[in-house]
């Protein structure tokens, strides 16, 4: 989730729906406009502070996601991916913030898997899919991502484990002999 408000993305299918579409594009215009860049690390600290309405809005959604997984007997994973501030970006409040949202994730009764201790060990830039972009991913960035998912879903049971392809074993043997 990425949005700590109600909006029309892209948490916003279990939240209330604005009643103009209009509306809600042209307040996320002006909040695209507010945050173009390298957002200042005091923004992230009050947003998810448990007495702010956003941060409430996020437990709640979780809570519904968790709900609604529970009863379809579905499982469901929250996937915690930093946002690339700056040099140092996995330091200090961002941590604590992870370890906030990972904590409400697992009340609600979902899998959780932070990915920051993951991307923490690269370079922030090698991650970014263009220099001024603090939220989107390169080719790997979403490469490390996917390796990560897939380890962790298959620690989960919930893809069945890497089978070797036996054709292309027995064909290369083949081809020593």
């Amino acid at each position: 989730m990425n949005d700590l408000r109600t909006a029309e993305f892209p948490a916003g299918w279990f939240k209330p729906r604005s009643t103009s579409y209009l509306l809600a594009y042209l307040d996320y215009q002006l909040l695209v406009r507010r945050h173009i860049g390298y957002p200042e690390a005091s923004y992230w600290g009050p947003a998810y502070r448990e007495d702010e309405k956003g941060w409430r809005e996020v437990v709640a959604g979780l809570d519904f996601i968790g709900e609604w997984a529970r009863q379809r007997q579905v499982p469901a994973l929250l996937v915690l991916v930093p946002v690339l501030l700056h040099e140092g970006w996995h330091a200090g409040s961002v941590a604590d913030i992870h370890a906030r949202v990972s904590r409400a994730g697992l009340a609600a009764g979902l899998g959780v898997l932070d990915l920051l201790p993951v991307l923490e060990v690269y370079d922030v830039d090698a991650l970014r899919l263009e220099p001024w972009d603090t939220f989107h991913l390169n080719a790997e960035g979403h490469r490390i991502v996917a390796q990560a998912l897939s380890e962790q879903l298959r620690a989960r049971g919930w893809v069945p484990p890497v089978v070797a392809n036996t054709r292309e074993t027995s064909s290369t043997h083949a081809a020593i002999d």
